[in-house]
């Protein structure tokens, strides 16, 4: 029966997140709850399935694609391992930090495509080059950065389903909280850069500006 609630539910936000990428409100946070519909839904999925790139041609380079299947693959790991634990381990709240997290490393993949195109606009020498070109590193190291953080979940979830056969899944439980509150700040800290980033590039702009 819960299956079959499951199966409507998804069905139903398919349908409302179609609709809404037709009428042109292909926002980020629509892309990726379009994608978490498919990749969850089947573990076979990748960036190369006909639907993953029909949902992200129109926002994402293919270059990036990889990144955001790192990104969706680990989320549908992470999302069967805590689906499949004890009832009374509870980790939702620990996906939808996962869920955040991955929502911060799309918007940073965003910026580092502004900073391909503004270095498309400058031609070889141009002193904002050099400037653009470290952002863009910057911004990549740091999407890397949640790519690895990332990583590590399904690793530590493995270990932590451990306990359940020994200390129980009270203790199982306390440590998933740990790591959620963990994943709490670290998704902070990548709201601090977003602000920083932004601040950084409306800079660059204005030296370009100044320039020209």
């Amino acid at each position: 029966m819960q299956q079959l609630i499951d199966w409507l539910q998804d069905f139903l936000d398919e349908i409302r997140l179609s609709f809404f990428a037709a009428i042109g409100m292909n926002t980020l946070e629509t892309r990726l709850r379009r994608l978490r519909l498919l990749y969850y839904r089947d573990p076979k999925v990748t960036t190369q399935y006909r639907q993953v790139k029909e949902i992200l041609k129109d926002n994402v380079s293919p270059q990036y694609y990889d990144l955001y299947h790192q990104l969706l693959a680990t989320e549908r790991t992470t999302y069967q391992m805590l689906k499949d634990m004890h009832k009374n381990a509870n980790g939702k709240e620990l996906m939808e930090h996962l869920q955040d997290l991955s929502e911060k490393a799309a918007t940073l993949i965003d910026q580092v495509q502004h900073a391909d195109s503004v270095l498309a606009l400058y031609a070889d020498g141009n002193p904002n080059t050099e400037q653009v070109t470290e952002s863009r590193a910057w911004l990549m190291a740091r999407v890397h950065e949640v790519l690895e953080i990332q990583s590590s979940i399904p690793a530590r979830i493995l270990s932590f389903q451990q306990v359940t056969s020994g200390r129980g899944v009270d203790k199982l439980s306390e440590r998933l909280e740990r790591l959620t509150n963990h994943l709490d700040d670290i998704a902070e800290s990548y709201n601090e850069i977003d602000r920083h980033r932004y601040k950084n590039l409306a800079s660059i702009l204005e030296d370009t500006d100044k320039t020209t």
